[in-house]
């Protein structure tokens, strides 16, 4: 099975808000509800080797809200890779790591029209796709395989506010690399940012609504560690990279269809590290 070929359907139930395209640290949940997300993503990498990684991903995002201050998450990815270096072209596809994480609200503070909140989360990255993958040439390299092979764990904190026609999302995460067969990937440390702001209507009358229109402009910060092999510090790879993305969101009392375009703003990397080139995220949300 490849992205392409993947088909969702969603129920129709609890009111739906604005939320960042590009991370889920900040996806809202309320006490007792279910947020169900598909995300579609299309990408693609290069690095001073030239060698390049086309990636098409499909991502299940599962939340649940225990109550209002607790939520776990699951976030299961289907994906499809095609990886060029050398003259040599290999293609995989399937079940790739799956994150499994909660968020814990800390502080959150409400008045008329607006509200603020500061929140935890902290999970780990289980080893669900292969990383074994072979041809008649070996072993294939790292970048096309599906998974790492490691157990790897991450945490951080989301701030949000939010007021009737605008809401701005911050999240900073630190992810530590397992070790997997004397290879271990660098650390990350990542800052995203996601401002969402209603476009139409342009005032709100009455609460007899279909639907509203926001526009999205996100920005998202990644740098990383050095990898580790047998011990060695690997100085090929490692560095900063600095994206964007612009995108629109329609949302329904109960749905959010959302799009947003990515691409780069400025990238610090390693002769072996892969930096983005551009991407494209369609995502379809749905609360019950």
């Amino acid at each position: 099975m490849t992205p392409k070929t993947i088909i969702a359907s969603f129920l129709l139930a609890a009111q739906a808000t604005a939320a960042p395209i590009t991370f889920n640290t900040a996806l809202p949940v309320a006490k007792e509800d279910y947020v169900i997300r598909l995300i579609s993503s299309d990408s693609t990498m290069e690095n001073d080797s030239e060698s390049r990684l086309d990636v098409s991903n499909i991502s299940f995002i599962a939340a649940y809200g225990i109550d209002s201050d607790l939520a776990f998450y699951a976030a299961i990815p289907i994906l499809e890779k095609r990886y060029s270096s050398a003259g040599r072209v290999l293609g995989t596809n399937g079940l790739g790591d799956t994150r499994l994480f909660a968020r814990q609200t800390l502080w959150q503070h409400d008045r008329r029209g607006a509200t603020s909140r500061l929140a935890t989360f902290g999970g780990i990255e289980v080893p669900t796709g292969k990383n074994d993958i072979s041809d008649a040439n070996g072993l294939l390299p790292r970048p096309s395989q599906l998974g790492s092979g490691a157990w790897d764990t991450f945490l951080g904190f989301v701030f949000t506010h939010q007021e009737f026609g605008w809401q701005v999302d911050l999240s900073t995460t630190r992810k530590i690399q397992g070790t997997h067969e004397q290879f271990k990937a660098g650390n990350e440390t990542r800052l995203d940012l996601s401002l969402q702001k209603r476009m139409l209507p342009h005032t709100l009358v009455d609460d007899d609504w279909k639907g509203f229109l926001y526009g999205v402009v996100e920005l998202n910060a990644l740098w990383s560690e050095k990898a580790v092999t047998q011990g060695n510090l690997d100085i090929r790879n490692g560095g900063e990279d600095i994206a964007s993305a612009i995108g629109v969101q329609y949302i329904t009392r109960s749905w959010i269809l959302e799009t947003a375009y990515k691409f780069p703003v400025s990238h610090t990397r390693h002769t072996n590290a892969m930096s983005l080139e551009k991407g494209i995220v369609l995502s379809l949300r749905r609360n019950f």
